[in-house]
């Protein structure tokens, strides 16, 4: 499911990009800019809903990253584990004594 996801979220991307470009180049009110104004409408708001149905995916633990675990290790870090998310790092452990 996140492939041809992220295929989507690529070519919107990248449709996005040069109409936005040719709309921004060509004489405005012409029909050509209208066209390519259209185009890039759709193709950012095809952007903004494959990215939004990608991050609830990654959200729900549904998409793994397929770099590997050397790309998400911590900097520095001498073993192969996640860092912790922010909200990992922010809320104590269930159990834990807070001090301050």
């Amino acid at each position: 499911m996140r492939l041809p996801l992220l295929f989507l979220h690529i070519l919107a991307g990248s449709i996005g990009l040069l109409t936005g470009t040719f709309a921004m180049v060509v004489r405005k009110g012409g029909n050509l800019h209208r066209a390519s104004g259209n185009v890039f409408t759709v193709a950012m708001l095809s952007l903004a809903t494959s990215d939004f149905c990608l991050a609830i995916l990654k959200s729900q633990g549904l998409v793994t990253d397929v770099s590997g675990p050397e790309r998400n290790a911590c900097p520095g870090s001498q073993s192969d584990s996640p860092c912790p998310s922010t909200w990992e790092t922010i809320v104590a452990p269930s159990g834990s004594k807070r001090t301050g």
